[in-house]
């Protein structure tokens, strides 16, 4: 068998986006200096992200998504969208808390763009419950979500009457993502991002960095992948209403060794050829997750950037998600 087949066979069988990029620097975004509630903060100040969020809050960000694909020096593939967010505190009942993600004005870079899900969710809301903190806990009425994207995917058809593969492109993803499990996997990622460091620990900018086992999307099967995370308060804003939350997720690469050497062995038996050598198991697969946000002291996010990468062989495939606020 050949590995460049089988590895090209491979990162088409992915259903993730996969990215990294350069540590976030602190001029990424503007600081928004309103509704301070925090004492003056020193070294010793101790943060502890969670929310301070009332009903009817309102927020609005910008999200730009990119990906880019490197094949040793040269870009093989290079993909990008935007939208914009509304996030709405809908209701506040004992310790949960109802927050609404309303999808404005998705725009494509690429003219493939219908091949990605993602098209389908211009005017689209989806809600769900968090704890007193933020910390995510489950999705609430996707009925409704399910409902308008599948009349946002008539809005996408009408612009592509004349052109019949463009159409069963359309209801091909509107067919897969018209049931609660799958309509969570087009909108999981952004939200967990955005909740990441909320009700995680108490942090100093002394602090040693929070440990603790965690999981990643899966690379070679639907097994969880096992991963480590560390997370570190970094910095605390000059006007003391802000502060920088980082975190680093890697998984274990023992781990990764092994799900890539069994997925060859399937492979090869599915294709009827030679099963792989024990070398694979010696493959260095890097895979990690790098998130930055800051986070103002009421709680909302003035930017997160989280960037995932894996690095393969010749390979690298890099996915950046960034969140701006508006107002």
């Amino acid at each position: 068998m050949k590995v460049k087949f089988t590895y090209y066979f491979l990162f088409l069988l992915f259903s993730i986006k996969i990215l990294a990029q350069n540590p976030v620097q602190d001029s990424v975004a503007k600081i928004i200096e309103i509704d301070s509630i925090a004492q003056i903060a020193t070294e010793d100040s101790i943060i502890f992200p969670k929310t301070y969020w009332n009903i009817g809050d309102v927020k609005r960000y910008n999200v730009k998504t990119s990906e880019i694909k490197l094949e040793g020096d040269t870009i093989a593939n290079q993909d990008q969208y935007t939208y914009n967010v509304v996030i709405e505190i809908e209701n506040i009942y004992q310790n949960e808390t109802i927050v609404k993600w309303n999808f404005r004005n998705v725009q494509f870079n690429s003219k493939s763009y219908l091949n990605n899900p993602f098209a389908l969710a211009n005017n689209v809301s989806i809600s769900f419950k968090i704890d007193q903190d933020g910390r995510f806990l489950s999705y609430t009425n996707l009925e409704q979500t399910i409902k308008q994207l599948q009349l946002s995917s008539e809005d996408l058809e009408n612009k592509y009457l004349d052109n019949p593969t463009a159409i069963a492109s359309i209801k091909k993803n509107v067919q897969l993502y018209a049931n609660a499990e799958n309509i969570i996997k087009l909108f999981d990622k952004d939200i967990r991002q955005f909740h990441h460091f909320y009700a995680k620990n108490n942090f100093t900018l002394k602090s040693e960095p929070f440990v603790y086992q965690s999981y990643m999307d899966n690379l070679f099967s639907t097994s969880p992948t096992p991963a480590t995370t560390s997370i570190k308060l970094n910095e605390i804003g000059t006007a003391h209403t802000n502060y920088i939350m980082g975190s680093f997720q890697e998984a274990d690469k023992e781990w990764l060794a092994n799900s890539w050497y069994n997925y060859l062995k399937d492979l090869a038996t599915k294709l009827g050829s030679e099963e792989p050598s024990k070398d694979r198991l010696k493959d260095d697969i890097k895979y990690y997750v790098k998130t930055t946000s800051r986070i103002k002291d009421n709680g909302w996010i003035s930017y997160s950037i989280e960037t995932k990468k894996v690095k393969f062989q010749d390979t690298d495939y890099t996915l950046e998600r960034r969140f701006e606020l508006v107002d």
